[in-house]
């Protein structure tokens, strides 16, 4: 009997015939034998899958891999929309990342792809993720916001709390063109804590604020979140409130480098995923920013017309945190002037009713936390002297000064100007500070969108009491009255207690459980009103 004979050779089919026998053999690789074969993977991170996206700086990302790390790496990535291949990404910590212009492209769904090359050329394309470009702004006529009917609800706090069963009117008009619609008018935020901004809002038939103050670049996010803002978007509509984003810090990714060195975190890291407390100075990257916090700004106009009334660009632009960067990025008057022009522009060209406000200016009186000296590179602007650098008798006013030699203006660069009058500066002569930032444009109101009381000596705050903190309201409430129309919108730091122990975490007019204190009936009492 003759016996058959099979060749194996590595990866090819071998056909060998003997008699009337036919044997049909599969090379396997020595290295693979006894298991399946793994290739190399790609999978987009971002955007994620249905995300909304807008604007020419869309973050494209991807890793080496299927699951939530790399496996591989390739000699280059690149992205493709639809099909097109739009660049090649750059690497840090094994994750590829591009800039992508999305008005390159028609409003509507497209495909994301990342594909990655091995060193001989070999691609290995990822499953495509679905998005949605949405840069247009959707035809509609402002509206009011609609108000629903809200329980009364009942305290047992003393003193006790007035509540209501519909949510008071807004203001006015969100879609109005005269920028000095909320003068005088109280606003709420919440940062932090048991209870969420959202919480806030839905808490508008008891403290009848007229605007509600949002952190939008935290927490971090490269690319937005809309459904965390869709949830906050409705809560105010169905209340009758408006929104206010805070644009207060920079995603790693839109500030990258500064002196050629790679920008590093408030708390020293350098990864790609982290917020920088201070704005790019780079005129090329300030557009970027400006780009980014635009799609935001058209995604809640073209969703909820009407509800979104104010911005506020940065977090006190003076600030050692905020304007040094712990001495690293420090943010000059010139260099926010800049950044204020250019946000102003985009803002206005599309929603000239939107008001827009500066950032609320720090009170603090420290230059020296990132190291740098007075009137030097890294000077954060804040400190008391020399008075070439702080011109006046506060910080607050030595900014704006400065801001005012840059060529910064109202109406061109900003509606109002804005400063954050805590407990620690309030009860100085508060009113001579008041005028002195007035004066400086002598036209545009003074906002004041942070401030509070303590009402725990935790905080080591100089009111230490519920008592004083209801006393420190009711005077400086009545004092903002008193300015007429040269006063702005007022906000409340928190409306509830963060329970922090960072200095901040008792000012709440509420408590973290949302149980009102005597300050909150002092604020509520006011109906919205200073």
């Amino acid at each position: 009997m003759k016996k058959a004979i099979v060749r194996y050779t590595r990866n090819h089919l071998i056909k060998t015939s003997i008699a009337t026998a036919t044997v049909i053999a599969l090379a396997i690789p020595a290295a693979a034998a006894g298991a399946a074969t793994t290739y190399p993977a790609m999978k987009v991170t971002a955007p994620a899958a249905s995300s909304v996206v807008a604007g020419s700086a869309v973050a494209l990302k991807s890793i080496a891999g299927s699951g939530t790390t790399a496996t591989w790496t390739p000699a280059r990535v690149t992205f493709q929309i639809d099909g097109v291949n739009v660049g090649t990404a750059t690497v840090t910590s094994s994750v590829y990342s591009l800039s992508w212009n999305s008005t390159t492209v028609a409003d509507g769904t497209h495909s994301v792809k990342s594909t990655g090359y091995t060193s001989r050329g070999r691609a290995y394309a990822s499953p495509s993720v679905s998005i949605k470009v949405q840069n247009a702004v959707v035809a509609t006529t402002p509206t009011t916001p609609t108000t629903t009917t809200v329980p009364p609800t009942t305290t047992t706090t003393t003193p006790p709390v007035t509540t209501t069963t519909t949510p008071p009117a807004p203001a006015s008009n969100p879609s109005s063109l005269d920028v000095n619609r909320y003068g005088g008018s109280l606003g709420v935020g919440q940062t932090g804590g048991p209870k969420t901004v959202t919480d806030a809002i839905n808490d508008r038939a008891n403290n009848h604020a007229a605007l509600v103050r949002v952190e939008a670049t935290v927490p971090y996010q490269s690319q937005w979140n809309y459904a965390r803002y869709d949830a906050i978007l409705t809560a105010a509509k169905v209340n009758g409130m408006q929104v206010m984003f805070l644009f207060d810090y920079t995603p790693q990714e839109l500030f990258p480098v500064y002196n050629g060195v790679a920008v590093k975190s408030l708390s020293g890291s350098s990864a790609g995923n982290v917020t920088i407390h201070s704005f790019p100075r780079d005129p090329a990257l300030q557009d970027r920013w400006v780009a980014y916090a635009m799609a935001l700004v058209n995604y809640s106009q073209a969703h909820y017309p009407g509800v979104l009334g104010a911005i506020e660009w940065g977090n006190e632009p003076n600030g050692w945190e905020f304007g040094s960067q712990r001495g690293q990025y420090p943010m000059t008057p010139a260099s926010y002037a800049s950044l204020l022009l250019k946000a102003q522009t985009a803002l206005k060209a599309q929603y000239p009713g939107v008001v827009s406000v500066t950032g609320g200016t720090s009170p603090g009186t420290t230059s020296k936390v990132g190291g740098g000296t007075t009137g030097g590179p890294n000077d954060s602007y804040t400190s008391v002297s020399p008075a070439t650098w702080v011109q006046g008798t506060t910080t607050h006013t030595g900014w704006y000064a400065l801001l005012k030699a840059a060529g910064a203006m109202p109406g061109t660069y900003f509606d109002h100007i804005n400063s954050h009058f805590y407990d620690t500066t309030i009860n100085s002569p508060w009113s001579q500070p008041f005028e002195s930032l007035w004066s400086v444009w002598s036209g545009p109101q003074v906002w004041a969108t942070e401030q509070s009381a303590s009402s725990n000596a935790l905080d080591k705050k100089a009111s230490t009491t519920e008592a004083s903190q209801s006393t420190w309201w009711t005077t400086n409430l009545d004092l903002w009255h008193g300015k007429g129309t040269k006063a702005g919108a007022w906000f409340a730091f928190c409306l509830y207690d963060r329970q922090t122990a960072d200095t901040f975490g008792y000012f709440g007019l509420k408590d973290g459980a949302g149980v009102p204190k005597p300050a909150f009936s002092v604020f509520a009492a006011r109906m919205g009103r200073a």
